[in-house]
């Protein structure tokens, strides 16, 4: 596999990538908010800074993971419905000049 290819392929999926990315964070913050709360639950009776720090940024990228494909998929549907359109109105075009 060239260069090329590699670049073509990463430019066709990288909202693919983004979300994985996006869904491997998630799952590590999550893992380090369950272990940093079990530590604090055993060694401590007040709230940590860290560990709210932490679960916001774990709720930021669950909320990243939903939204920024919902945004992908609505853009790519927009962009077939233009194409689809643009279609039409060419066929239309073609047929009243007969």
């Amino acid at each position: 596999m060239s260069f090329s290819n590699i670049k073509s392929f990463i430019k066709e999926n990288w909202a693919a990538f983004v979300t994985l990315l996006l869904g491997f964070g998630q799952l590590y913050l999550f893992t380090c908010c369950l272990q940093q709360t079990a530590r604090l639950l055993k060694h401590s009776d007040k709230v940590n800074t860290f560990l709210m720090i932490l679960y916001g940024s774990w709720l930021l990228t669950l909320v990243l993971s939903i939204i920024f494909p919902t945004i992908i998929i609505s853009h790519q549907a927009y962009k077939i419905k233009n194409y689809q359109r643009q279609i039409n109105d060419s066929h239309l075009k073609g047929v009243n000049r007969i």
